[in-house]
């Protein structure tokens, strides 16, 4: 028996134990009052406290700081790069301003560390419930009831942990795809070895060129929700009773995953309707040679990459909100038996 065919990809993961938890506080008063003989009140008021996620030994992220300018810029190989006229010409040729390259902007933060405060994320201070029930008859045989109250759910996020934890991925190429390693067919899949995880010890230089980079940021919201409800009862002839409302559920502020790929410009954008292949073609990698970005399976390895790699925010890894409405009706009816 043959199997044909190379790996186009794959990787080992080293994963430590991650222990972290959050204390969750919460207040509550309610009160009914009785305004008149036909119209009752039920108001109520809760504020809830969940702290940030914290991990015990700070083994967690606190997103990226977009604005910060990477170590990796005044790297010696990455400045003879960049520098290189030939290399600015192939660039400047696929549609890359050369400048955009002079210095790189992005790095992961970790909490407790460089004056960032230990939680995982913020506290959300803003959670006020309140809750208010009415119910108000119209006449003897006629109740009128609504309601409506804010809650909060719990935040789900686990929490990110890269540099904690390390994957090692497998280098199909060192061209851009063009031509496959040898590296499978050899017995030796990870020639160079296993990336150990790094912790926070290397700051803003914390994996890169290890691929797409999926981060929580810290300023993340509890989710809310918004519960309604109106109806009425109404006593029918024959011991029956007729009992109609609305309920709805609004929620917001779910967890969503949302994409950092910049905007291209519009003299981008009519070059590759000249030109659909313009992004695809392969030009000289800045980041090749560059120190921790060459290691096994990072893609500093690789003397070229797709010139769209280079045209997007966060480069240096190497890779090119939501709102639910709902409500329904309900209706039902009984038949009182004496």
């Amino acid at each position: 028996m043959a199997y044909l065919g190379l790996p186009s990809g794959g990787n080992i993961d080293w994963d430590p134990p991650i222990i972290e938890g959050y204390p969750v506080y919460a207040v509550y008063a309610q009160d009914n009052w009785r305004v008149t003989h036909r119209l009752t009140l039920n108001l109520g008021l809760r504020y809830d406290i969940q702290r940030g996620l914290r991990e015990r030994f700070n083994n967690l992220n606190r997103g990226i700081c977009m604005t910060c300018v990477s170590p990796i810029t005044n790297d010696p190989a990455y400045q003879a790069n960049i520098a290189s006229s030939a290399n600015q010409a192939a660039w400047m040729a696929a549609g890359i301003n050369p400048s955009s390259l002079n210095t790189v902007h992005g790095g992961i933060e970790f909490p407790g560390v460089n004056g960032q405060p230990r939680n995982a994320y913020d506290t959300d201070w803003s959670n006020v419930g309140p809750r208010i029930g009415v119910a108000f008859a119209l006449n003897p045989k006629t109740v009128i009831r609504g309601g409506y109250g804010i809650l909060y759910s719990y935040g789900l996020e686990g929490g990110s942990s890269i540099g904690e934890t390390q994957s090692t991925n497998y280098v199909s190429s060192l061209d851009g795809g063009n031509t496959p390693t040898s590296y499978f067919q050899s017995g030796s899949p990870f020639p160079g070895g296993l990336l150990v995880p790094t912790g926070s010890s290397l700051g803003l230089k914390t994996d890169l060129g290890n691929g797409g980079v999926q981060v929580d940021f810290p300023g993340r919201k509890i989710p809310k929700e918004q519960i309604v409800s109106f109806g009425f009862q109404r006593e029918l002839p024959g011991n029956m009773v007729l009992d109609a409302r609305y309920a709805g559920n609004f929620t917001s502020r779910l967890r969503t995953f949302l994409w950092i790929d910049g905007t291209a410009s519009l003299a981008q954008e009519n070059a590759a309707i000249a030109n659909p292949s313009i992004w695809n073609q392969q030009v000289p990698n800045p980041y090749f040679g560059v120190a921790g970005m060459s290691g096994p399976g990072q893609c500093g390895t690789g003397s070229t990459v797709e010139a769209i790699a280079l045209l997007e925010p966060l480069s240096q890894y190497c890779s090119p909100g939501g709102r639910r409405p709902g409500g329904r009706v309900q209706c039902s009816s009984r038949k009182e038996f004496v």
